[in-house]
This record gives structure tokens, sequence and C-alpha cells, in this order.
């Protein structure tokens, strides 16, 4: 009884499982696609080859945005078989990498190709980062995806009706955005356990959802609508970065209850074949219909938030159609004014608010670098004059010590003479009493040289308070030196009067 009641259990849970999370639906939609240009991400496996399948069966051009080249050509030949069409390619594209996103618009919109539908829809579940150091799930999953929307959304408008249909999921219900870790550590998480890559997946799926909600209202005006789609709960590679334990896990659950890419196709198709959606553009769809999203999806303010930043981030990529000119733009906020005028002019006149809010970046942002450049000259110029100043205020300091010198050893030799003097007279003093008097000529004729140099270096040196007492040294030893050179100059005079009258003494004993 008790196994009965087990299985019934078990067969009751199932089939409310089939009809809610696992529930199948079938695309109605009749669009003609014939003449028309497709680009599917990721469209080389799962739900992106089974759309890409379909659309070309319709006779539409379709274009396998891939990384893998091996896979996209598979998946190429197999569409071809079950199809018969010829006119379906691969064009490289690695979300992992923003420069492989802008290689790829610059090739595509060089081809000269209208496009009619972009579906955003490759997507993986893994830790690790990009080639630009995002999170893997929030770069692959999201950010590629909106630098590839914003580099094509003019070509869209060109072509009339266009429409864009990003793969997001129910997961979102359950992500958040982080705006300071997201700015900082340029993830929504990230990590090593299946909670954590859950976690970050529900994250960038809500990205998907805000996305989509932002870009409807910015493209008001236009023809060209945007979705979102939860394609249902599929068997996809969308795991193959998880351990091996989790395949293990995952896998028997899947094969008996999720569904195949053929069915998970269907809500995309919808979205891309439906006729009279455009009042719809912005919603969230499931199962072929409009569904309700989370509070959190709603928040116009977030949106737009989540819009803008990654708007500035990407900004030297994001502002322009024409991607082979602002493609030389190597680093953010590089852009020159006549690289500006050069993109202005292959602008439609629809893009001049973009156009004028990049411009308006850009000036912002030259008048910080040219404000940061004045503040590091200043700088710069306060250490040099720092350190000239020092250099010559050392090199006064040693000529005024020099000074020093010269004018003690001038003063020492002046007293040494001046005691040699008051020795008694003599006939052998005379000689010495004649070297005095040529010494003495000497000093008071270079003294004025002596008293200039002080002065101007006591002039240039006052400013500065450390050379207060050396100056006031100086003069002392200079008053000094003033006095007893007058006494010498009257002694020397005495000298010569006294030769004179030596000299006349001895003529006259002769």
């Amino acid at each position: 009884m008790f196994q009965v009641l087990l299985l019934f259990t078990v067969v009751l849970v199932v089939c409310v499982l089939k009809q809610t999370l696992f529930k199948r639906s079938k695309c109605r939609g009749n669009i003609p696609m014939a003449g028309k240009t497709v680009i599917i991400t990721g469209g080389n496996t799962g739900i992106g080859k089974a759309t890409a399948l379909h659309l070309a069966k319709r006779g539409a051009r379709v274009i396998l945005a891939c990384r893998n080249r091996n896979k996209a050509q598979a998946a190429i030949t197999d569409i071809q078989q079950e199809t018969g069409s010829t006119d379906v390619t691969y064009m490289h594209l690695d979300l992992a990498s923003l420069k492989s996103v802008h290689c790829f618009c610059e090739q595509f919109l060089r081809t000269g190709s209208r496009l009619d539908l972009l579906i955003n829809n490759a997507g993986l579940v893994g830790d690790g980062r990009t080639d630009d150091g995002f999170g893997m799930e929030f770069g692959v999953n999201h950010l590629g995806h909106f630098l590839l929307t914003s580099l094509l959304l003019e070509r869209l408008k060109e072509a009339g009706g266009g429409r864009v249909v990003t793969v997001s999921s129910m997961a979102h219900r359950w992500g958040h955005i982080d705006f300071e870790v997201l700015a900082e550590n340029k993830h929504l998480g990230t990590g090593s356990f299946s909670w954590q890559f859950f976690r970050a997946y529900c994250n960038s799926k809500l990205c998907n959802v805000l996305f989509t909600h932002e870009l409807a209202k910015r493209l008001r005006g236009s023809d060209v609508t945007c979705y979102s789609v939860h394609p249902g709960i599929v068997r996809t590679e969308l795991s193959r970065h998880v351990s091996l334990w989790q395949k293990v896990f995952i896998e028997p659950v899947a094969q008996f209850l999720f569904l195949d890419p053929e069915d998970g196709a269907q809500t995309t198709l919808h979205c891309c074949l439906q006729e009279g959606l455009e009042p719809l553009s912005g919603h969230y769809f499931s199962c072929c219909s409009v569904q309700e999203v989370a509070a959190s999806a709603r928040d116009d303010a977030v949106a737009q938030r989540l819009w803008e930043m990654l708007h500035w981030e990407l900004c030297p990529f994001t502002v322009t159609p024409a991607a082979a000119v602002l493609s030389r733009c190597v680093s953010r906020g590089a852009l020159t004014q006549e690289l500006l005028d050069s993109a202005s002019t292959r602008l439609n006149p629809s893009f001049s608010p973009q156009l004028q809010e990049a411009e308006q970046r850009i000036r912002m942002q030259k008048q910080l670098d040219e404000l940061q450049l004045k503040v590091e000259l200043l700088k710069l110029e306060k250490k040099s004059a720092d350190v000239t100043h020092k250099f010559h205020l050392a090199r006064r300091f040693q000529a005024l010590e020099t000074l020093c010198t010269h004018l003690q050893n001038l003063l020492k030799n002046q007293n040494n003479l001046r005691q040699r003097l008051l020795k008694p007279l003599g006939r052998t003093n005379l000689p010495i009493r004649a070297d005095l008097h040529r010494f003495v000529v000497d000093l008071v004729t270079m003294l004025p040289n002596f008293i200039e140099k002080l002065e101007e270096m006591v002039t240039s040196l006052r400013c500065s308070p450390a050379t207060e007492a050396h100056l006031a040294q100086l003069n002392t030893s200079l008053a000094q030196l003033l006095a007893q050179v007058v006494e010498v100059e009257s002694l020397s005079d005495q000298v010569l009067c006294w030769q004179e009258g030596s000299r006349l003494s001895d003529d006259g004993t002769r």
C-alpha cells in the first residue's frame, strides 16, 4: 500500500512539474523572413541552433556568432542538410572579450548588410574572469550582449522593424544587483561552489531583464523593439563548465524532466515571428506569452543606473555606429576632439543625444586630466624650487664660510704684524715696517670688495631665519676687522715717519 501511495505521489509531482516548470509551448508566429538577416549568439548548439534552424527554414540569412569554429561548422552542416538553405554563415565572436565583440561588429558593419533580428542567446554557468577582468557569467551572459546590441543598434534601425530578443531566465527572480561590488570587483558573484555559480547566474539574468526594460524606453520613437524570454528549463550545454559530480547529479534529472532544445526555442521564435508584438516592447515572455517579472526587474532606477554604469565603462565602444573610427580609441577617455569630429560626421542625426553625452564625458575627462596634470606640475616645481633653494643656500653658506676664513686670517696676520710693530724701533725693523705698509695698502684696497660681497649675501639670505646668527657673527667679525685696520693704517703712517727720520739721522752722522 505504501509503495502504491509513493508511486502515485511521484506521478502527481511529475505531472504538476510538466504543467508548470517544464511546460511546453508552440510558436504560432508567421512573419515572413525571406531576405532578412539574423544574428544569433551561441547558435552552434542547444536553443541557439534550434532557433537558427527554424529561421533558416523560413528563408532568413542566418549568422552564427560563436567562439568555437568547429562546432559552428558542424551546426551549419546540420542546418543546411535539414533545411536546404545555403545562406547560413559563421562569424567569430567571443563574448568573454570586449575586443572580440568590437571586431565582430566592425566586420559585420563593414559588409553593409542589413540586420533585422539580433538574438542574444549565448550563456554559461561557471567561474573565472573574462579577458577584460569581469566575472565570467556577468561578462558573457550580459556585458558582451550589452556591448553587441549597442554597436549594432543603428543597423537595426536602418532595416526598419528590427527586433532584439535576449534569452534570460526565470532565475532572474532570485537575482540582485550590488553596484558597489560590481564597481569594485567587476562581477556580481563568483566562487567555486554550486550555490555561488547559481547566485551569479541569477544576477546575470536579472541584468538581462533590466537591460531589455531600459532598452525599450530608449527605443521609443523608433520602430525597433526588444523582448526578454525565459525558454524553459532546457537540456543544453549551459552547465558545461560545472564539475563532474554536479553533472552526474543534473544529467539524470535533465533527461527525464527538462525540455529539449526544440521546445526551448519556441518562446524565442515567438518573439521573432509573432505579428503585433510591438506594443509589448520591453516585456518578458515565457511559454510564448507575456509573463510578470519580479519586482526587482521592474525597478526603473536600477535599470537606468545599470545601463549608465555599463555605458560609461564601455564608452569608447558604444558611442557610435561608425565602429571603424572609434575602434582606434584604445583607452577609456582617450578620444581626441579631432577623432570625435571625424566620428560625428558619420553619425545619423538620431544618434546625436548619445554623441552629445559622449562629448560631455570626454570634455569632463579632459578637464580632470588637465587639473591633475597641473597639480603634478606644481608639485614638481615646488620640489625643484626647494632643491634649488637648498643647493644655492648651501653654496652661499660655503662662500660665507670661506669669507670668514679669509677675514680671520687677515685679522690674525694683522695682529702678528701689529705686535711686531710694538717692538723697539731699530734698523732691522724697517723692512718689516715697509712690508706692513704694503699689506695695509692691499688690505684697504680689497676690503670694499669683501664688504660688497658680504652685503649681497646678507641681502639674499636675510629671508632665512636660520642664517641670522651666522650673519650676526660675520658682522661682528667685520666690525672688528675695520676697527683694527684703521689702527694698523695709523701705525703704518707712524712707521713711515720713523723710517724717514732714521734715514735723515744716518745721513747726518755720515
